[in-house]
């Protein structure tokens, strides 16, 4: 999974109309409107706020805010979509400057703005870990702890009637069991991306 890191806003002018876009990490629909909702006060002369979203393959879409039909927030949508982004919403607000762009300047303007964005917008690739907790006697500590540091990183000791290591971990159930043979019990825990 990709998710984002940092994200710097990005300013275009054209014919004196100013762009500034800002990519943001989403997880529902519903984070559009809070986002929004605070870029609209940073922001309280801006003429749009025109945006495109994409959180999964079922869910995405886009908003002119007022601009002509599909010539904002179509060609943001498709900045994400080619840029193969999830859970990121692109707004790309438009300062109106007094001139008349017309139909081709307008689309130019919205899709410059959106990539430029997403290129100054700093991603990072996920990894989906497995954790589990570990239980093991005391006399096979120090060689299971061995073991396991092998597997993933140690997340947590525990030290009661005999001791359970949590371990965050990228391989599978069935490679644990083979490798940390004398275990007392394997728990699943959940899944996580970090």
């Amino acid at each position: 999974m990709i998710r984002m890191k940092d994200n710097p806003p990005f300013e275009l002018i054209v014919s004196k109309s100013k762009f500034v876009g800002q990519c943001f990490d989403i997880s529902h629909k519903n984070d559009i409107e809070l986002i929004l909702h605070d870029l609209k006060k940073m922001h309280p002369k801006a003429s749009h706020f025109c945006y495109g979203y994409v959180i999964d393959d079922n869910h995405q879409g886009s908003d002119d805010n007022g601009e002509p039909k599909h010539k904002a927030g179509k060609p943001i949508l498709e900045a994400l979509l080619k840029s193969q982004l999830t859970h990121t919403l692109c707004v790309v607000i438009r300062y109106y400057g007094g001139v008349m762009l017309g139909a081709s300047g307008l689309t130019k303007a919205y899709r410059d703005s959106a990539y430029h964005t997403i290129e100054r917008t700093f991603f990072e690739t996920l990894t989906l870990y497995d954790l589990y907790d570990i239980e093991f006697s005391y006399d096979l500590y120090q060689k299971k702890k061995v073991d396991i540091e092998k597997l993933g990183v140690i997340t947590r000791e525990q030290f009661l009637e005999s001791i359970t290591i949590t371990l965050q971990t990228a391989y599978d159930l069935k490679t644990i069991k083979t490798l940390l043979y004398g275990y007392k019990k394997i728990h699943f825990i959940q899944q996580l991306y970090a």
